[in-house]
């Protein structure tokens, strides 16, 4: 027991420090209640405010979320009022540039016109040209035509020349062979004269009737040579005359006037064929330009519609 009672006081001993500690702390919680229930108060009037707190923020949130639905709304409007002012705006400039090109389809037509009677008018000149080369060809056939007549009318001449001498020759012949045969007293059986003071005397190397046939069916070969050269070069006279007759008709047609001469007609052509081909190369460049004007008035059309809707 006694010890009991020893263990029991060191014991005590031993707490005397912590009581006391725990005395000191007690004491300093007690200094401390004023403040504690004074933020009691606070807390409680702040639970209190804690809804108006939670309904104040729920309105922000709300005035936040309209404000930003106005803005969206504002923002919407302001930009289609931009966008009616650049549909306005873009309306006045098709309408202008549809002004401007009201007439493009028609001027189009017109230069399609213009270019097809260039076409037609190159072409024609084109075969006036081609007409006029094959009109000096012909006439390049006729000179060597006229030519071979010459050379023929030449051949012939000589041939027909050779047997006329060679055929008076071959009747003096005769003759002298005739005279041979004639008797004072008797008759001539030519002329029926007795008497035969000069008779006609043989000649040496005269031609024999063989050699006349030939020399007449050489002589006639060559007349029917000359003849059919002369013929040809008819015939080529002929064709060049007509031919030039339907060309200068063809380029009076063209030119509106008659040229004076076949060089006039030339160079006047080829000037016109020049100054046609420059025009028929404008309007091409033109016309490709109306096509697009053309189709950009019908690309105004087509906006200026789908702008009213």
């Amino acid at each position: 027991l006694k010890n009991s009672r020893e263990k029991l006081r060191e014991t005590i001993a031993r707490q005397i420090p912590r009581v006391e500690e725990l005395h000191t702390a007690l004491f300093n919680e007690q200094k401390q209640e004023p403040v504690r229930e004074k933020w009691s108060g606070e807390i409680l009037k702040l639970t209190e405010a804690l809804p108006q707190y939670e309904k104040v923020e729920k309105l922000k949130e709300e005035k936040g979320k309209k404000e930003k639905a106005l803005k969206t709304r504002t923002d919407s409007l302001q930009a289609f009022k931009e966008k009616k002012e650049k549909l306005a705006e873009k309306k006045e400039q098709l309408k202008a540039e549809g002004e401007e090109l009201k007439d493009a389809d028609t001027r189009l037509l017109e230069c399609e016109n213009l270019l097809a009677y260039l076409i037609q008018r190159e072409s024609r000149l084109s075969a006036v040209t081609e007409s006029i080369k094959e009109l000096k060809k012909m006439e390049s056939e006729y000179e060597k035509l006229q030519e071979a007549f010459l050379t023929a009318e030449q051949s012939y001449q000589k041939a027909n020349a050779e047997y006329i001498e060679k055929e008076q020759a071959f009747f003096r012949e005769q003759a002298g062979i005739l005279a041979e045969s004639l008797r004072d007293g008797l008759p001539c059986p030519v002329c029926g004269s007795t008497e035969h003071p000069q008779k006609a005397l043989p000649t040496a190397g005269a031609p024999r009737e063989a050699d006349i046939k030939k020399l007449k069916n050489f002589s006639e070969k060559k007349q029917k040579e000359m003849q059919e050269a002369s013929e040809s070069a008819s015939r080529k006279k002929a064709e060049i005359d007509t031919f030039a007759t339907h060309l200068f008709q063809t380029g009076q047609e063209l030119l509106g006037h008659v040229p004076g001469s076949f060089p006039e007609l030339e160079l006047l052509v080829a000037n016109e064929l020049t100054d046609t081909s420059k025009k028929k190369l404008a309007e091409t460049e033109k016309k490709s330009k109306l096509e697009v004007q053309s189709k950009r008035k019908t690309a105004c059309l087509k906006e200026l519609g789908e702008t009213e809707k």
